[in-house]
């Protein structure tokens, strides 16, 4: 069909999601191009040409109701991939919502989802894209955790580990450099086989890494009274000191 008028584009016959572009529709708003389409369900919509190039319409409306009923609960325990969306869907939220609770420790701290888990990518749904990036949970008692932590929520940035791992990797872990090896107290203790509570004292106190983490004798500091020393002053018993002197006769 041919173009009326200064028009940039004739998107005639092309494809856009489930959409097929029919012709040039008379309806105007704003000053926008709307174009006739039918969708695959058999559906006539007119869609704008701006949202259509940008990829915001792809279906006349039943993309997204078939999108619901695919990611209902029983689908989701079907397919056996509950857990993953449920994580992908807590990821969303403390990104993007200001009032979810965990807000001001991910969005307002600049920690994003990249736009291929949040919109999608090529027609495929965001969370389709984000199962494809990081695989199904290979486990009870896993859970989605970033490598680095001050990193986004991306592929090649998260992983699935045990929540013993995940607590190491905390903003507020305590850091320990040993030669050219920087890792979490908590793993060191792992490594070393040491209490954490006990190693944690010691830094708290300010303890020298090296002595520590056990790797090097604590010198130089007497911790109590040595066994076997006595006082220069022989004690006097409470019974005692509570006595009268006595008078001399």
């Amino acid at each position: 069909m041919p173009i009326k008028g200064n028009f940039r584009y004739d998107l005639t016959g092309r494809r856009f999601g489930r959409l097929i572009v029919q012709h040039r529709s008379d309806r105007k708003d704003h000053g926008r191009s709307f174009w006739a389409c039918t969708c695959e369900c058999s559906a006539s919509v007119e869609v704008s040409q701006s949202d259509l190039l940008a990829g915001k319409s792809q279906s006349c409306g039943c993309l997204r109701v078939d999108a619901r009923s695919r990611y209902s609960e029983g689908h989701l325990i079907d397919r056996g991939v509950r857990h993953e969306y449920d994580a992908w869907k807590s990821i969303r939220a403390r990104t993007t919502d200001h009032t979810h609770e965990a807000f001001a420790r991910y969005g307002g701290r600049g920690i994003r989802m990249c736009p291929r888990w949040l919109d999608g990518e090529n027609g495929k749904p965001p969370f389709e894209c984000f199962l494809e990036d990081v695989s199904k949970l290979p486990r009870k008692g896993h859970s989605l955790d970033r490598i680095h932590n001050d990193g986004h929520y991306e592929p090649g940035n998260v992983r699935w580990t045990t929540s013993k791992r995940q607590s190491l990797n905390r903003h507020n872990n305590v850091m320990l450099t040993v030669g050219q090896r920087t890792m979490p107290l908590g793993e060191w203790c792992d490594e070393l086989n040491l209490s954490y509570s006990r190693t944690y004292q010691r830094i708290a106190k300010g303890w020298p890494t090296l002595q520590a983490l056990g790797l090097e004798p604590r010198t130089g500091v007497i911790i109590g009274r040595p066994r076997g020393r006595k006082d220069s002053k022989p004690r006097q018993s409470r019974s005692n000191a509570l006595q009268a002197p006595q008078r001399p006769l």
